[in-house]
């Protein structure tokens, strides 16, 4: 799960790296979580 959400998150910030800003980045890491803690 941990792993996962790692790739995710690389994957992420290579895409658009600019368009992060730290609220995007906190609703994307809770969106994460909850994805993460329903499949685990």
């Amino acid at each position: 799960g941990r792993m996962f959400f790692h790739i995710v998150l690389e994957r992420n910030m290579q895409l658009h790296p600019r368009h992060f800003g730290p609220r995007l980045r906190e609703k994307l890491v809770s969106k994460l979580m909850k994805d993460v803690e329903g499949t685990c």
